[in-house]
């Protein structure tokens, strides 16, 4: 497939224009197919939209800093589905699953079925209210080289990891709790 560097023209709101893209709220988005890729953004993708990403691979390895995320999800549905690659650097997430609760973003889903994530994933609650809904990281399948961690505010969160995913070196809390007790950490 093709190769997709961005290069200027970055995306973002007003006075924080440092994401490769920004995917709105009530848009159905699907990326397939190549490779995307930015040595001057921040952020490859910065989602809130309903996304799918198949076959494609999000290279967050040249991104400049750290504690960067690729790909950062605050609202929607978003399937990381079959053939799909996500590369971060050492000390950078490939993604997260942030409940942001303070912009009306009522939750968050992500599911990953048959990818490949190369960096660790975020878990977490940004806002200063309480989360109106739970969210949620569905592991179905495929494989993590990396870290899965749960931030102190990701009390209302659900992580599921099927016994069909490869979990390669990933460690997590897995005696974290949520708001109602039970473990944060679930296998389906």
């Amino acid at each position: 497939g093709f190769t997709y560097e961005v290069t200027t023209n970055l995306a973002g709101s007003e006075g924080t224009k440092t994401q490769a893209f920004q995917l709105l709220r009530n848009s159905d988005i699907t990326i397939k197919n190549g490779t995307i890729t930015s040595s001057v953004a921040l952020m490859l993708i910065q989602n809130y939209a309903n996304l799918t990403l198949l076959n494609v691979t999000l290279d967050g390895t040249k991104l400049p800093g750290t504690g960067r995320y690729v790909l950062s999800n605050n609202n929607g549905e978003i399937l990381i589905g079959e053939g799909t690659t996500i590369n971060a650097k050492d000390g950078d997430f490939a993604f997260d699953v942030c409940n942001w609760i303070s912009g009306s973003y009522p939750s968050v889903k992500v599911t990953m079925k048959g990818a490949t994530i190369n960096g660790n994933i975020e878990v977490s609650q940004a806002g200063d209210a309480a989360a109106s809904e739970g969210f949620e990281l569905v592991i179905q399948s495929g494989t993590i080289n990396g870290s899965i961690s749960a931030s102190s505010g990701a009390a209302n969160a659900t992580v599921s990891i099927a016994p069909e995913a490869t979990l390669a070196g990933t460690t997590y809390a897995a005696g974290r709790k949520n708001a109602q007790g039970t473990s944060l950490y679930a296998t389906v």
